[in-house]
């Protein structure tokens, strides 16, 4: 059960957004949340790791299946290059190297 809203998820400023922040919308145009900081980097940085959050969570899901099945003889879903891929997508999209 996914339970959140639909990926993925960006974020922009808004021009009418009187706290000057930015919020972080799903896949449908529905707002899912305004991230606050103490400036705009961690405001930004805050709405990166938010938009990130799905991504990082089907990294941990996919490390946790790995680490099961370790040492059991089966082989997990994904390759190792994969699982390093997904990884590497999750950390780069919650530190902003990515096209938002």
């Amino acid at each position: 059960m996914q339970g959140y809203s639909p990926t993925p998820w960006t974020f922009n400023y808004v021009e009418d957004n009187e706290n000057g922040l930015p919020k972080v919308w799903d896949s449908n145009g529905n707002e899912v949340c305004e991230c606050n900081g103490d400036d705009n980097t961690e405001k930004e940085a805050n709405a990166r790791l938010c938009v990130s959050a799905p991504k990082l969570l089907e990294a941990c899901k996919e490390a946790l299946v790995a680490f099961q099945l370790y040492g059991s003889g089966q082989k997990p879903v994904l390759s190792n290059a994969e699982f390093c891929d997904l990884l590497g997508e999750a950390i780069d999209k919650a530190e902003g190297n990515y096209e938002n």
